[in-house]
């Protein structure tokens, strides 16, 4: 279990570099959200997994640390409009880098988005017809 979240931690960061990164379509102003093009992974017949970078323009706060950017890990279920974490990675620098300020990793169970939602904008855009 250690190794397999050190491997995933690892990409995680590594990956920052040589990511694909491309803006997403979003109504929201803020945060900007982006998607790793080059890493989508199919996972069944209507669900896929996928990178994203989540960069605000100014400091956040979480639990009293300042961040700048997360790095999600999410399976989507087109179908079902629905999504599941598989690790959130918060960072004190802008599109994932700098240090960690915190993380969680799951599988955690697939869930509807809150309405005008971080979650809700990146199922909109990657879940068009």
């Amino acid at each position: 279990m250690k190794r397999r979240l050190l491997s995933i931690l690892l990409f995680c960061f590594a990956g920052a570099a040589h990511a694909d990164w491309v803006r997403l379509d979003s109504p929201m102003r803020e945060p900007t959200l982006y998607k790793d093009s080059a890493a989508l992974e199919k996972t069944g017949p209507d669900t896929f997994k996928a990178w994203h970078v989540v960069d605000y323009a100014g400091d956040q706060d979480y639990e009293g640390k300042p961040f700048r950017s997360m790095k999600l890990n999410y399976e989507y279920d087109c179908g079902r409009r629905m999504l599941r974490e598989w690790l959130r990675v918060l960072h004190r620098d802008a599109m994932g880098n700098g240090l960690t300020v915190y993380w969680t990793h799951g599988p955690w169970p697939l869930t509807k988005p809150e309405a005008g939602s971080v979650d809700e904008a990146l199922v909109n855009a990657m879940c068009r017809p």
